[in-house]
């Protein structure tokens, strides 16, 4: 998961922008959906997400050879001032202040010579790893279809340590 966020705010500099425009934030991805990538909707989950997004924004502050405190202040203008000075920010993929760092945030990502429509594209597709046509039928799922539905369909053929590298060490993709 990390490579395709890293990837994602490489790719495109406004993205990049507003993640270090996030300063020294904490980051939290919001939603009763999910407790090891989000907060799983009360707080009490894992936010694995938020935490690679807080190491893309520092590898991203080295790669601009910006300071956090440079970043914030060139916070864009349609996000609310107190996000800028915030300790922690909560985002979700449902809109409102800093969805677009949401992995459903609706931007092509180019990963190895490939473009996905979003982050969750990659990411389910890696469950497949060796069936290249299930990969490549969720990459070419039109941005508004919901690949994390499609892979369900295909759960049979989902790689087996598919569960022990996601509670592993970041988790796969």
């Amino acid at each position: 998961m990390y490579k395709a966020i890293w990837h994602k705010f490489v790719t495109h500099r406004d993205l990049a922008e507003l993640l270090m425009a996030t300063g020294t934030a904490r980051l939290v991805r919001h939603t009763f959906q999910d407790s090891y990538w989000c907060d799983g909707g009360d707080g009490t989950g894992e936010n694995r997400f938020g935490t690679i997004l807080e190491r893309v924004r520092g590898q991203l502050f080295v790669r601009y050879g910006r300071t956090p405190v440079q970043a914030a202040s060139k916070a864009p203008i349609n996000r609310p001032i107190q996000t800028k000075l915030q300790e922690t920010i909560i985002f979700s993929s449902g809109g409102g202040p800093f969805h677009e760092l949401a992995s459903h945030f609706e931007r092509v990502v180019a990963i190895d010579g490939k473009e996905w429509p979003t982050l969750v594209h990659y990411f389910e597709a890696n469950k497949f790893p060796d069936h290249p046509d299930l990969q490549e039928r969720i990459r070419l799922l039109p941005m508004s279809a919901d690949p994390y539905q499609c892979s369900l369909k295909y759960n049979q053929y989902k790689r087996r340590d598919w569960e022990q590298g996601v509670s592993g060490a970041g988790g796969w993709g």
